[in-house]
């Protein structure tokens, strides 16, 4: 990991999200997510490793339902039979999940111990990046899945470009990324005395929130159509609980987190779930933050 202390954050005067100043070379972030992003240490501080997504699959489960439900409210109908293209599809299990529903679905990812997992389970996934990105499919694809990536990316804007080459008019991207730097971190770091610990060069390289990633998506060519957040963790830290360099307390938070998110479902209360997570969007608290938009 690099030192935070060599880095500044800059704020893009196009769309206003940060970035880290200087940028690491393309050498550097790929040799990162090569040989650290899915089996070095690094997997031990997210949630990449296939171990973590085995453990918590029912949970994981729910969660690609609800945005599948989504993705077929802004298509106007089911999957089943549209084309799928996830970019930095890690094991491949959303991929797995909506070849179920009968999607047809490909993939890319820079780990080759990632992709040869998604190849022995059958799906259409190969090694590679947002420059190598194959455009021969240009304007097929119904769906564009670009979850907890973009944050990691040197230039956000030429990706979005890119990826929006592959779209049909209509079809839909569902951008996922951190949302750093929302009110809860900051009044956890005011109120503990805490540093910015989710500033994490060369792993995230630019920071977002609601307006910047809504304004940066309207720049290239889509328009936001729903925005959520997830479930804000940080508020696990303003109870008394200060799971910053405890991995075993802040597993501890995650598990009560998805025990009230699985208990609102097994009761017949997803919706509320889902209402909760858009309320979440609109006020910008929340751990993840998701845009669904459609290619304009």
């Amino acid at each position: 990991m690099a030192d935070k202390q060599s880095y500044q954050l800059i704020r893009d005067a196009k769309y206003g999200f940060l970035q880290v100043s200087p940028l690491p070379s393309d050498e550097e972030v790929r040799e990162f997510y090569a040989r650290e992003f899915y089996s070095g240490d690094y997997k031990n501080f997210n949630n990449s490793s296939l171990e973590v997504q085995e453990r918590d699959a029912d949970y994981h489960r729910v969660q690609r339902e609800m945005l599948l439900a989504t993705v077929e409210r802004l298509l106007g109908g089911p999957v089943a039979g549209r084309r799928v293209f996830d970019f930095g599809c890690g094991w491949g299990l959303t991929l797995q999940f909506l070849r179920g529903k009968g999607a047809e679905c490909r993939g890319v990812d820079p780990s080759p111990e990632a992709v040869a997992y998604g190849q022995r389970k059958g799906l259409q996934v190969q090694v590679g990046n947002i420059d190598n990105l194959d455009l021969s499919s240009e304007g097929d694809y119904d769906v564009v899945l670009l979850q907890n990536v973009l944050e990691h990316l040197r230039d956000p804007e030429h990706a979005l470009r890119r990826l929006g080459q592959t779209m049909r008019p209509g079809g839909v991207i569902v951008c996922a990324v951190p949302n750093d730097f929302n009110a809860l971190q900051q009044t956890a770091t005011a109120e503990l005395g805490l540093p910015d610990w989710w500033v994490a060069p060369p792993a995230h390289l630019s920071y977002f929130d609601r307006d910047s990633l809504t304004t940066l998506l309207g720049g290239c060519g889509f328009t936001a159509r729903h925005t959520e957040c997830s479930f804000p963790i940080e508020m696990f830290l303003l109870f008394g609980d200060n799971y910053i360099g405890n991995g075993s307390l802040g597993r501890q938070c995650h598990e009560k987190r998805m025990n009230f998110e699985m208990a609102l479902v097994r009761q017949g209360r997803q919706q509320l779930l889902a209402d909760l997570y858009r309320t979440l969007g609109e006020l910008g608290v929340g751990r993840i933050l998701t845009v669904f938009a459609t290619k304009d």
